[in-house]
């Protein structure tokens, strides 16, 4: 996901592209969303941050 081209509820507004994993991350639980899942999988990372109300998840795989 590019960051800088996409909205996100009740996020600002992202200048950048990419940003790092924790800082992200940070970002959206400072916001409320809720980091459930980041796990390995089949030597990478898949992670998934749920809204407030569990009815937006962002999924990222990270290779």
């Amino acid at each position: 996901m590019t960051l800088n081209k996409h909205e996100l509820d009740g996020v600002p507004k992202i200048s950048a592209s990419i940003l790092p994993r924790e800082k992200f991350e940070q970002l959206m639980v400072q916001t409320g969303y809720t980091q459930a899942v980041s796990a390995p999988a089949r030597g990478n990372r898949v992670a998934a941050i749920y809204s407030p109300d569990m009815a937006i998840v962002i999924t990222a795989y990270h290779p």
